[in-house]
């Protein structure tokens, strides 16, 4: 496999782990603590919370792949942005977070900054 489209997958799998397994992270414990149920109570929720926290420890495992291959300033900000386009996303429409216009535009400036540093890096 080329190096380019190793890259592109490590990220995607990356990007994926992290957001769906911060969204399951974030949805059970949210339902657990709506319900006043204690973390160890066997519930579907339970369930996601595993399931979420293993997705994130997978992505820490491609994040330290992804790191052995880039220079920090180019991963990390690519990283960075593609984590919080699809974690806002998730959580807009997953969890029904709402998504102001200042959020919006502070999203933009994060993507703006992240472009800077990986287009300088080239």
């Amino acid at each position: 496999m080329p190096a380019l489209a190793l890259n592109v997958l490590l990220f995607a799998l990356y990007v994926a782990a992290s957001s769906i397994g911060l969204l399951l992270i974030k949805g059970a414990l949210g339902r657990l603590g709506a319900a006043g149920n204690g973390f160890l109570t066997s519930s579907p929720d339970l369930f996601w919370l595993v399931g979420g926290f293993g997705l994130y420890v997978i992505s820490f495992v491609l994040w330290i792949r992804i790191l052995a291959r880039l220079p920090l300033s180019t991963a990390y900000p690519i990283a960075i942005g593609l984590t919080l386009a699809c974690s806002t996303t998730g959580a807009v429409l997953i969890l029904g977070e709402r998504l102001g216009a200042l959020k919006l535009m502070g999203i933009f400036l994060i993507f703006a900054g992240c472009l800077a540093l990986s287009v300088e890096s080239r």
